[in-house]
């Protein structure tokens, strides 16, 4: 087994991972000693970043408690491993039954280094099932967020009555007088699910607390 040392994964979010440049100091950071690490071909690689995969067994048995922490963490990933293709490497831990519990991208000079191990592996064999296909979302961490708080304000105003708001917000953003409500929660509605959304244009001005509503 070929491993690598002193490394960050960050196991916020299930079956998701975020690059590391948006990685927060909240997140939950799992401090890894050692952990092993295979070289895997392009396929397999995109199946392990797009759909939920199950392992077999045997692959499970061969990755367990490989890995040390440097830390007791409150996550269990007896079942952790790094995976490479030469270009692009991840972190992944496994559950009891084989199922990709988390996936972690790398920080850059990390994952310089895993890629170099790899470099010269022969490529391991791993059988697997590949199950549905996830949704990847293409859009910033800081996007969806925004994204996630514009419609909770839209929705709440539009709930509670507050059309004069609405009406306010409309003219700002699109330069328009507009007083069918409907029509305004409408076009707020199918911007906010547009991915040519200016998601920053919206959240300056429908959500100006910027601090505060992040806290919530």
């Amino acid at each position: 087994m070929t491993y690598i040392y002193d490394i960050i994964l960050n196991f916020t979010d299930l079956n998701l991972f975020y690059e590391y440049y948006e990685w927060k100091n909240t997140d939950n950071l799992i401090n890894v000693r050692k952990a092993p690490i295979i070289k895997v071909s392009k396929d397999v690689f995109n199946d392990f970043i797009n759909y939920k995969v199950k392992v077999s067994k045997t692959f499970l048995n061969k990755i367990k408690n490989q890995s040390l922490l440097f830390r007791k963490d409150k996550n269990d990933i007896s079942y952790l491993v790094i995976i490479s293709n030469k270009e692009k490497s991840i972190g992944i831990s496994f559950n009891e039954e084989g199922y990709i519990e988390y996936k972690s991208a790398l920080l850059i000079d990390e994952e310089d280094e895993a890629n170099r191990i790899v470099a010269k592996m022969l490529e391991t064999s791993i059988k697997y099932l590949k199950c549905s296909k996830i949704n990847n979302i293409n859009m910033l961490r800081d996007d969806i967020i925004k994204k996630d708080i514009l419609f909770k304000e839209i929705k709440k105003l539009y709930k509670n009555k507050r059309f004069s708001h609405l009406k306010y917000y409309y003219y700002e953003l699109f330069d328009e007088i507009e007083n069918d409500e409907d029509k305004i929660y409408s076009k707020f509605i199918e911007c906010l699910n547009s991915d040519a959304t200016d998601y920053n244009l919206f959240y300056k001005v429908i959500c100006k607390n910027y601090k505060k509503l992040l806290s919530k």
